[in-house]
């Protein structure tokens, strides 16, 4: 029997299209990794309030690898990406703009009162060891973990960062999120979920997805700062080596102190 695969249908899933005032200037388009579109959204709203006319929208998530072919075939005018360009990619004159570094983090639904997972705990839960919260220091109640395709962003930094994660088989009772949307809704929604998601989504749930300690080390700004919590998404603007007029405003906007108040506010850290 194969592994599960859940799919949510919310609006946080869907297309979702942001405007600055319209005008008589251009449009720009944006899109990409689905991690990144809530931020993306946010910053656009801003924007929106800055700007002299044009209009920018935020296209339905799609995937790093996505977002950066749509850019190339001139789909898209900036793509949101976690990963960095490949040489070929960098050869034909694309270049980055990091504007944020996100905290990735495991996490709860609001039901479980768990505050702290340890690496081996992490793996025996992955790979389909521990089934109870009981066996994690919680109630004696049923665990339900959530995971996200190995190609993602996340689960990449997982495994880069977490020993006995690297080339863990995770059991084919994990519950898999095709979609990063999907891995939210779940964790707001469901009892007992385990899973993990980023600082960003943890803020727009207004509680209902709760953080946890990884080996006693808080995901803060300050212990990310100091190298202590190592679980940090780099996100990137990946652009043509001549941008639009518009979309370099944005960049630019992005990259300064308002720009910075916007992430700081959702709960992201700006980039270096």
């Amino acid at each position: 029997m194969g592994r599960r695969v859940f799919v949510i249908t919310a609006v946080s899933a869907l297309a979702v299209l942001l405007a600055a005032p319209a005008g008589a200037g251009e449009k720009i388009t944006i899109g990409g990794a689905s991690g990144m579109t809530p931020l993306a959204q946010e910053l656009v709203k801003a924007f929106g309030t800055k700007s002299k006319g044009g209009t920018v929208e935020v296209q339905a998530p799609t995937s790093s690898g996505a977002g950066i072919k749509s850019l190339q075939q001139g789909k898209l005018d900036i793509a949101l990406t976690s990963r960095t360009l490949t040489a070929e990619e960098t050869a034909q004159g694309l270049q980055l703009k990091e504007f944020a570094r996100v905290r990735v983090v495991f996490a709860v639904n609001k039901s479980v009162p768990v505050k702290n997972i340890t690496s081996d705990q992490v793996c025996g839960i992955y790979a389909g060891k521990v089934k109870n919260w009981r066996e994690v220091g919680g109630p004696d109640r049923p665990l339900f973990p959530l995971t996200r395709p190995a190609a993602e962003s996340d689960p990449q930094i997982l495994r880069a960062q977490i020993e006995c994660f690297k080339n863990l088989k995770e059991s084919e009772t994990v519950l898999m999120m095709l979609k990063a949307g999907d891995m939210v809704q779940a964790l707001a929604t469901k009892e007992g979920t385990f899973g993990y998601t980023t600082m960003i989504e943890v803020g727009r749930s207004e509680g209902r997805i709760v953080p946890l300690s990884l080996n006693g080390v808080e995901p803060s700004g300050e212990n990310v700062a100091k190298g202590t919590y190592k679980l940090v998404r780099n996100f990137f603007f990946a652009l043509p080596a001549k941008p639009k007029p518009l979309a370099q405003s944005f960049v630019d906007f992005v990259l300064s102190g308002d720009g910075e108040k916007v992430i700081r506010a959702q709960q992201a850290l700006p980039g270096k």
